[in-house]
């Protein structure tokens, strides 16, 4: 992909297998090739990347409650890092995404897509990444007290 013009956030959606994306790498008139089906697809919407310090809900995020814990997946934009959290927050706005730091490069890196927590069927759990989350560090101490007790609430009606 050129990396000549300004780069801007770009949704993209194959017109062919269907598959949906968001990239912050977008540049006007230049496609991207779809990992599914290999076709290359032009960004259906564009928005400027200069004021991206905080990330707002997304369309498809609007009707998550609550200020987390949720499920997200999240992509550096230095060193394109991918990766899943279930430590996702929002603020106390219920609209502003809390990043998470890169465990590569150590930049913040908001959620790019989020959903609610669901009960997992694998019985392997990373360790919470204390010094990696936005939350923790807004609170001072690990947020995993806070999911403990959200979850707590959120599941009792659960035959385990």
């Amino acid at each position: 992909m050129p990396s000549q013009g300004v780069a801007f956030f770009g949704e993209f959606s194959c017109s062919k297998c269907k598959s949906k994306w968001k990239s912050t790498k977008s540049y006007e008139n230049v496609g991207q090739t779809c990992r599914k089906c290999k076709s290359v697809v032009i960004a259906t919407k564009q928005r400027s990347l200069k004021n991206a310090k905080k990330v707002y809900k997304a369309e498809d995020e609007l009707d998550l409650k609550g200020i987390g814990p949720f499920f997200g997946e999240f992509n550096c934009k230095k060193c394109d890092k991918h990766w899943l959290s279930a430590w996702c927050w929002f603020e106390v706005d219920e609209m502003t995404k809390i990043p998470q730091k890169c465990k590569t490069c150590n930049v913040n890196a908001f959620a790019i897509k989020m959903r609610p927590l669901q009960k997992s069927k694998s019985l392997q759990t990373q360790p919470h990444q204390v010094g990696l989350c936005g939350k923790c560090k807004q609170l001072g101490y690990s947020c995993e007290t806070l999911k403990l007790h959200r979850m707590a609430d959120r599941f009792a009606s659960w035959k385990i």
